[in-house]
């Protein structure tokens, strides 16, 4: 049967109480991301140390999550009911893996086990699918770089697809306006008298001066919900 394969990929969480530490030294000592313009060697020095004090002052809030964060699993189950709906649509039977840049399943490994199964049996298309609706050069740029790294060694034998974004994307702009309509309807505010904030994660301003879409793909989609009635 023919088969694809999707890597879905993101920062990652830890899993646990114990793995907050070592996630945050690994995000902190990774200058791709963050940079403190001082060298490597002393970068990792005050990034770990930033890492030992932070992970205790969150630890509170993994525990109030169940002790982990919960991005592996819920990404997991809805990768697990969207294989069947693509092969009930396509005819063509997709595998999954999932890969993250800071903590386990590591996108070098899901990588790795893929390129075995690819070998044994090759894969139409290898779809590589960011979590991040909008592209930013720190976050779906970063999990790209480690996928390149590892095909300019050892390559996919199908066709390699990049899904750069889906900001703009209709389905997942109903599911998130469908979201905000039932919070609405839950708080018993009709939504023309009702306040919706916007939240998200900021990025330096160097990164946008260098041509970075994040900031100007997150205004172009809060344009399109607010629009949508």
């Amino acid at each position: 049967m023919t088969k694809d394969a999707v890597l879905a990929l993101a920062m990652g969480g830890p899993d646990s109480i114990e793995a907050i530490e070592p996630f945050l030294k690994n995000l902190l000592n990774d200058r791709e991301i963050i940079n403190f313009g001082i060298g490597e060697t002393l970068q990792r020095v005050i990034a770990n140390r930033i890492a030992a004090k932070r992970s205790i002052k969150v630890a509170p809030n993994y525990q109030k999550m169940g002790g982990g964060s919960p991005q592996y699993p819920h990404t997991k189950a809805l990768l697990d009911k969207a294989a069947p709906l693509y092969e009930e649509r396509t005819g063509v039977k997709l595998d999954v893996y999932i890969g993250m840049c800071y903590w386990h399943p590591y996108i070098e490994d899901s990588m790795k086990a893929l390129l075995e199964a690819d070998r044994r049996e090759s894969y139409r298309r290898v779809i590589l699918l960011p979590l991040y609706p909008q592209y930013a050069t720190v976050t779906s740029g970063v999990c790209f770089n480690r996928v390149h790294k590892i095909m300019a060694l050892t390559a996919p034998q199908g066709i390699v697809c990049r899904i750069n974004q889906f900001h703009t994307f209709e389905p997942y702009l109903k599911c998130t306006a469908d979201r905000i309509f039932k919070a609405a309807e839950k708080l018993g505010v009709p939504m023309e008298e009702a306040h919706l904030m916007f939240s998200a994660h900021s990025t330096p301003q160097s990164v946008i001066d260098n041509g970075d879409p994040y900031v100007e793909q997150l205004t172009e989609e809060m344009g399109k919900l607010v629009a949508m009635k």
